[in-house]
Formats: C-alpha cells, structure tokens, sequence
C-alpha cells in the first residue's frame, strides 16, 4: 500500500490587460506572493497583468481543508476586491494545483462557504491536477 499524501497549493489570482500592482496592493492593505506586468512575460502567450497570493504546498487528504484557511487570509475583503474588479476590470480566480501519485488522490470536495466566496467576489476557481503513476 501506498502511503503517499497529496500535495497541495492554493492560489488567488487578480489578473487583467493591465493595472497599478501598487495600487491593487494599497487597496487590498496585503503584500502579492507574486506580480508581474504583462512586460514581465517572456512569450505573448499570457499577457496579463497579475497580482497574486498562495498558500505554501502542503500534504492534505482534502482539498477543502486548505482552501477553508487560506480564505481566512481573505474573508472581510470581498468588497475591496470587488470594488478593485470593477474599477480596473480585473477577473478573479483560485486555483488549486494537485499533486498526487498511484491513484491517492485528495477528496476534492469544495463546501458552501468556499462556493459562497468565490461567487460573492465573482471569482473562478480552477484545478490543475499532476498525478504520477
């Protein structure tokens, strides 16, 4: 039997043509885990302006589990982040990236107050799953 945890990362993306990282900072009173503008980006592939925090990965059996504290990171900013979407037409995301091995994939179960969250701030959320055999 195999007793490989999965790994987990979340991340929260605030990502348009273009903004004021700066600003975006001030406002959210938080300093980005990452940003880049779109003159960062070494193709034309993904060219956005980005500002972005995450967790660090970590072993979990759930992906709710993490995601539940990295919202505590964000909860009481639904309406600055809104406000910032709108202001400087910025589209807000999550993304959960999994890595997993021989088929011990974490439960991903997404609950009401993650749901609730993400669709209070107009957010997507999006998984990238990495399993090896």
């Amino acid at each position: 039997m195999n007793n490989f945890v999965p790994s987990i990362r979340i991340a929260f993306y605030l990502a348009a043509d273009d903004f004021n990282l700066d600003e975006v900072t001030r406002r959210m009173g938080m300093t980005p885990d990452k940003a880049r503008t779109r003159d960062d980006w070494p193709t034309e592939h993904y060219v956005k302006t980005v500002w972005s925090i995450e967790t660090k990965e970590e072993n979990c059996v759930a992906v709710c589990l993490l995601f539940e504290k990295f919202l505590d990171v964000l909860k009481g900013k639904e309406v600055i982040i809104k406000d910032i979407c709108k202001d400087y037409n910025i589209e807000a995301s999550f993304e959960i990236i999994i890595h997993c091995q021989d088929g011990n994939n974490p439960e991903l179960v997404l609950t009401r107050d993650i749901i609730s969250f993400a669709a209070s701030i107009g957010a997507e959320i999006g998984f990238d799953i990495y399993s090896c055999i």
